[in-house]
């Protein structure tokens, strides 16, 4: 029973490493997550970099944040980029 559950639980795990996306570090604290559909984000490479903190100063936080030439920072969400969301299904 134990070996069946293994097989199935990797033969689940291959199947959802098909959908993937591709991570390049940057080199200056920060990785790229290119996607399969071609989008791309972009992460900080620690991101406790600056410490433990609450929702609301984190979310201060990354407003006033300047890192590595860009000063465009979020926190990730449910929701899409253009403010639809969050997806379902």
């Amino acid at each position: 029973m134990r070996r069946v559950l293994f097989v199935v639980m990797f033969g689940v795990f291959l199947c959802s490493g098909m959908a993937n996306a591709t991570l390049i570090d940057n080199g200056d604290g920060t990785i790229t997550q290119i996607r399969s559909d071609g989008s791309q984000l972009m992460w900080l490479q620690n991101a406790n970099m600056f410490g433990r903190t609450n929702w609301y100063e984190a979310m201060d936080w990354a407003e006033d944040l300047i890192f590595a030439g860009y000063d465009d920072w979020r926190l990730p969400d449910a929701h899409n980029l253009d403010g639809s969301g969050p997806d379902q299904g």
